[in-house]
């Protein structure tokens, strides 16, 4: 009988922690899709959200391309021109999307998502401080 709770709570354990992970995988961490930001604007129109979404699905493919691209960079220099060219193009998609949109609109979107498509910033890669990794302070147990 106790084998059988084990058994019971282990398979429910797992079915949990399962679920868990299927759900934290769910998107791909694209909470700021164009598609999920714009949808709820004031005043959009369909024609609107058709030309956002593709767009965003344009947008995604190509960086998609240069996250693979970036996964087979063979050293640092490449990596880093990698993460200049996906800047650019964020900015670039962060244009296109604003230019679709009225003032009231790229009112509500800025508002919405300021760091949507910025670059690193939105990835928070910005202010790191000045530490050397070894607290507060610089590192002589003051």
């Amino acid at each position: 009988m106790k084998t059988r709770m084990k058994m019971a709570g282990l398979i429910l354990f797992l079915i949990a922690a399962g679920s868990l992970a299927v759900n934290a995988q769910n998107g791909r961490g694209r909470a700021h899709d164009a598609g999920q930001v714009c949808s709820s604007l004031p005043g959009i129109t369909e024609e609107q959200k058709t030309q956002l979404s593709s767009l965003a699905v344009k947008h995604r493919s190509e960086m998609d391309a240069l996250r693979t691209e970036m996964r087979s960079a063979p050293d640092r220099d490449k990596r880093s021109a990698l993460w200049t060219q996906m800047d650019n193009l964020r900015t670039s998609h962060r244009n296109e999307v604003l230019a679709l949109l009225n003032d009231e609109q790229e009112a509500a979107f800025s508002s919405n998502c300021p760091y949507y498509g910025s670059g690193r910033a939105a990835m928070g890669s910005g202010n790191r401080g000045n530490g050397g990794g070894r607290g507060n302070g610089n590192g002589r147990g003051r």
